[in-house]
């Protein structure tokens, strides 16, 4: 995530109070930013997201259409909406 949008403190606390999970991906699949509600959502720490791929977490059944999904923003620069699939809970 960029610096200019952490140094807000709106933004700030808008992610950290978020009812989503909000990451940023960079075009290896890795994340590169994930809120810190992470830890209250799934379990993990956001340090042990950070650097490891997202289908790490994904279910196996949903992998391959969150892949297609990814690889269509990458090509197209256009976000992909109302795509749903299962994340693994560090328990």
């Amino acid at each position: 995530m960029n610096d200019q949008y952490r140094d807000l403190p709106d933004f700030a606390q808008f992610v950290e109070n978020a009812d989503e999970i909000i990451f940023v991906l960079n075009p290896e699949g890795l994340f590169s930013y994930i809120s810190p509600n992470c830890t209250r959502m799934l379990g993990y720490h956001p340090g042990e997201v950070i650097g490891v791929s997202a289908g790490e977490f994904i279910h196996p059944d949903d992998f391959q259409k969150n892949r297609e999904s990814f690889f269509q923003t990458l090509s197209t620069g256009k976000n992909t909406r109302g795509i749903q699939f299962r994340i693994r809970h560090k328990d």
